[in-house]
């Protein structure tokens, strides 16, 4: 690969952040490259997977191509006796670690390495997050507004998919008669004569396609307060080079982020970068509706929003959640998922590490996790679990494998915080543009910047914060 000058700005990470940047500069005359190093599963680059006709037909094979694709992200090898004798444990690498304790862990977290990354296999659900509650203050509201709403418009995001359904409306008429706040959930799509095209990256980019080069970046070059280039591993030749651009912008991921940054040494005098990590704990159960509901189409999105006096947030999809359930000869158009997101504050010792020679599957240095819950955790998490089960009563019977349960840690797949955004380097990775403190052209985009006590799907918040950053970048005099 040769070592030229490849475009203005390269964005390193083709999910849904990186394409709402690429999207963003293509669209203010910036030239842009977008290099990921996944596997492409479509024959257009990283679509959303469900809009592959297969997966429109058969939702079970769809949940059994979701749970193919996600690999745990940091677990202890197991031990196993075999006759007597203990059997060696999987080498360290590839999620097994070694180094990662079992009580700190997120054993649910979960990685892929296809093109586009977890957005390509994304629940859709695009709600905005509280703006009294989940706000962060270092932008006004007047902005945040204007950022949601063009977030938004790249994700296509505003139809009410369920206006037409009876259970839908059932849902919504439960619930408010139990005194909560009911309404459609916003849900990136958009409805065609052929049904929902969801929204992947390949969607947020368009129909004008952006160059994408395919390619592993092993680490950033870094001279004074720039980066000057990356060196890449080209696929699938397996060439090194590298690649230079005026501006580079990392949206990996909330985790391989901060590997590449850490593998880089370019952030070495920030000690918050992996810091403050954060998740929503999750509590879960499935009900089943009255036969007389059963019907064709997409069925219930609700949402019951995190208020002052209900830290968490909830949704009700129809939603077989795994295909055991379906394969199993439940009418999934009766099923209705109820998912309680929790808001914890995020805490400075909740953390990800890098540390030795193993890596990811990506080649990404292999993250150990360093998470707990306090008590003020455990009694948020306890109240969300019994108010999801008043709220699910009425509903309908709870289906035997989905009693209403607190799932295991880190099964929401929605870190936050390990590059978070801030007012000044003391307690952040990145300004309030996404530029990373002490540099003057690297920028990071996803859900690590997230610093705030949220219950929300984090992913509108990320592609907000992304068109901010895109704009900084087009119009460099906001950077000053």
């Amino acid at each position: 690969m040769a070592v030229r000058s490849t475009a203005d700005v390269v964005v390193i990470g083709h999910g849904l952040t990186g394409a709402v940047v690429a999207r963003t500069l293509r669209d203010a005359g910036v030239e842009v490259l977008i290099v990921d190093g996944g596997t492409q599963f479509s024959a257009r680059p990283a679509t959303h997977l469900r809009n592959l006709a297969v997966c429109r037909t058969d939702r079970a094979l769809y949940a059994d191509l979701v749970a193919a694709l996600l690999r745990p992200v940091s677990v202890p090898p197991a031990q196993r006796v075999v006759g007597g004798a203990t059997v060696p444990g999987m080498p360290d690498g590839r999620g097994v670690n070694r180094a990662q304790r079992p009580d700190r862990a997120l054993p649910a977290a979960r990685a892929t390495a296809t093109l586009g990354g977890m957005s390509t296999l994304w629940n859709c659900l695009a709600p905005r997050p509280n703006p009294d509650l989940e706000w962060w203050p270092g932008l006004a509201v007047a902005e945040w507004t204007r950022l949601f709403e063009r977030a938004e418009d790249l994700l296509a995001v505003g139809a009410d998919l369920s206006a037409a359904s009876r259970r839908h409306a059932y849902v919504l008429k439960t619930l408010g008669e139990q005194g909560l706040i009911a309404r459609h959930i916003p849900v990136a799509g958009r409805a065609t004569d052929d049904g929902i095209r969801w929204t992947g990256p390949a969607e947020v980019v368009g129909d004008a396609p952006i160059p994408l080069r395919r390619c592993v970046i092993r680490r950033l070059i870094r001279s004074g307060e720039r980066i000057t280039g990356v060196q890449a591993i080209d696929l699938p030749s397996g060439e090194v080079g590298t690649i230079s651009a005026d501006v580079f912008v990392v949206a990996a991921g909330p985790l391989r982020t901060p590997a590449l940054l850490h593998a880089s040494n370019v952030v070495r005098d920030n000690a918050n970068l992996g810091r403050y990590l954060c998740d929503h704990p999750l509590a879960h159960t499935q009900v089943l509706l009255d036969p007389d509901l059963r019907e064709d189409g997409p069925g219930v999105f609700v949402e019951t929003p995190r208020t002052a006096d209900r830290p968490f947030h909830g949704v009700l999809l129809s939603d077989g959640h795994d295909s055991a359930v379906l394969e199993g000869g439940v009418d999934d158009r009766l099923l209705v998922s109820l998912y309680w997101y929790c808001a914890l504050a995020p805490r400075y010792d909740n953390r990800v590490v890098f540390h030795g020679g193993a890596s990811d599957s990506l080649g990404s240095p292999q993250p150990t996790l360093e998470y707990a819950l306090d008590a003020s955790d455990r009694a948020i998490t306890a109240a969300a679990l019994a108010d999801l089960r008043a709220a699910a009563a009425p509903l309908g019977p709870t289906l035997p494998v989905g009693p209403p349960r607190l799932t295991s840690p880190g099964t929401s797949q929605h870190i936050m915080g390990t590059t978070r955004m801030g007012a000044d380097d003391r307690d952040s990775v990145v300004d309030d543009r996404g530029r990373v403190w002490g540099t003057r052209n690297l920028y990071l985009a996803g859900t690590g910047l997230i610093r705030g006590a949220t219950a929300a799907n984090p992913t509108l918040t990320a592609c907000a914060l992304a068109v901010r950053t895109a704009e900084s970048i087009a119009r460099p005099a906001h950077t000053t």
